[in-house]
């Protein structure tokens, strides 16, 4: 949508079910769904990725009422409406909260607590909140903000973007979120210095506030990326993002599998946390004579990473179980916004460490194919990138048998399919021909996995089409 039709979709207070107060201003900011077209869960080892935004999105208006005549009455009152797409309709999920200002504040000395503090307090209330306040808060902390006990906040957030399926939406929230706040304290997108912290406060937020482990291309993709174009994105601290790719040869889907996928706990979290494990041991062992920070260093160490994968491979273990690790090396793995190693787990060590390294040479891969004229073979090439990938995540446990299904049925049309994401369901990516064809043979495979799983036709949805990032589409006063 352009300026003129967010401002006239902004909701009345009747429909909303807020009290938007008249004579203020409303900050109003959006961000969209991204679909991790390669890289995935190798990007807390600081591999490439390659991302592209959805037409799917958020968007957040905020107001600073006045402030209440009564000591500790001042609330962040928010409502969020999630709009989901069914058979023949689409149905609304409304959340409503109230949190009062005086929870987060210190009552000695008036000021925000600090960020463990501000967790257990946002968390006690749940952790969908903390996604909306936790990006405000974490701009408030770091910048010296300071609210009162009287303050009033009213935000509304209304989103396109499908919970649990792997495409961002906690990540665009988080950045909405966070471009609506920086615009209500008076910051403008000139101001770029200022305005380029916003993925930075959202990743922070989501780890240290949610304390929902990710690296920071998420929220980097939702704020820097083009409508049909590819960012390309390292995701080192600080992350260092590379000329946009347009992909006009292909049309890129992301296919739900059904399934939701669960990025804080389970197989991802130990899969995170065996890939570290991996780092610990090469570091620790000495199997490299150079120091380096995160596994993906290697890649770019060693002019032939084929010779070192296999190198590695064969040294390092298939599996090892968390007490045996703490025994031999003494401490843990070594990443802060990882969950500590527990005693009784088995950590697939090899197949995840080895996940990252491979997979960063996939997308520089995918990426160096994409920037020239593709040919019919070299679209094969990718496809053959995007299985391998497919294929790495069974390894590592992240896989499923509805996505391995769904890759399957896609190969009969796609050049290429993987699990995307933070894996273990979620959506399948895939690279299709732009021919009406091919998108006709689409909607026929998608009828024929309904039918193999048993469920409804319009049970299966896909997403497609494409918006720009938060940086690139104008934030909003509107009165």
């Amino acid at each position: 949508m352009n300026s003129k039709e967010y401002e006239e979709s902004f909701p009345l207070n009747n429909e909303c079910g807020l009290t938007f107060e008249k004579d203020l201003p409303v900050y109003f900011a959006r961000a969209p769904a991204r679909l991790d077209v390669m890289g995935g869960i190798a990007d807390y080892s600081q591999s490439r990725v390659l991302q592209m935004t959805l037409a799917a999105e958020v968007m957040v208006y905020t107001q600073k009422k006045k402030r209440t005549k009564k000591f500790e009455t001042g609330y962040f009152e928010i409502i969020s409406d999630l709009k989901i797409k069914e058979e023949h309709d689409q149905r609304v999920q409304r959340r409503i909260s109230k949190i009062p200002v005086h929870e987060l504040l210190d009552s000695n000395s008036g000021k925000l607590f600090k960020y463990a503090t501000l967790s257990n307090k946002l968390r006690a209330f749940d952790r969908w909140r903390a996604y909306i306040l936790g990006p405000m808060l974490t701009f408030a902390l770091e910048h010296n903000v300071r609210l009162t006990k009287r303050d009033n906040f009213i935000i509304y957030v209304c989103s396109t973007i499908p919970e649990g399926k792997g495409v961002s939406s906690s990540a665009a929230l988080e950045v909405a979120s966070c471009a609506s706040f920086f615009s209500l304290l008076g910051f403008s997108q000139e101001e770029f210095e200022k305005w380029r912290l916003i993925p930075f406060y959202s990743f922070a937020a989501e780890n240290l506030l949610v304390r929902a482990p990710c690296g920071i291309m998420d929220q980097m993709a939702c704020f820097y990326g083009r409508a049909y174009y590819l960012t390309p994105l390292t995701c080192s601290l600080p992350p260092l993002i590379g000329k946009s790719i347009e992909v006009p040869k292909f049309c890129v889907y992301g296919i739900d599998s059904t399934l939701k996928h669960q990025n804080t706990e389970g197989e991802y979290s130990k899969v995170r946390a065996a890939a570290f494990m991996g780092r610990t041991i090469i570091q620790q062992e000495h199997l490299v004579n150079f120091n380096f920070k995160s596994l993906c260093c290697l890649n770019r160490k060693f002019c032939n990473s084929n010779e070192l994968h296999s190198f590695l491979e064969n040294l390092l273990p298939e599996a090892m179980k968390g007490e045996d690790f703490l025994e031999i090396y003494g401490h843990d793995h070594g990443d802060l916004l990882t969950a500590p190693i527990k005693k009784e787990v088995f950590y697939p060590i090899r197949p995840s460490t080895m996940h990252a390294l491979h997979e960063d040479v996939r997308v520089r891969e995918f990426e160096k194919i994409l920037k020239g004229e593709v040919s019919e073979l070299e679209a094969q090439t990718l496809g053959g990138l995007m299985l391998d990938s497919h294929l790495s995540y069974s390894r590592c446990s992240m896989g499923s048998e509805a996505t391995d299904l769904l890759v399957e049925l896609l190969n009969e049309i796609a050049y290429g399919s993987r699990i995307s994401g933070g894996g273990c369901g979620g959506l399948v990516v895939s690279l299709i021909r732009n021919t009406p064809e091919a998108s006709s043979a689409l909607l026929n495979l998608l009828i024929k996995f309904a039918q193999q799983l048993g469920i409804s036709e319009g049970d299966v949805h896909f997403l497609s089409g494409s918006s720009g990032g938060t940086y690139t589409s104008a934030t909003q006063i509107i009165y």
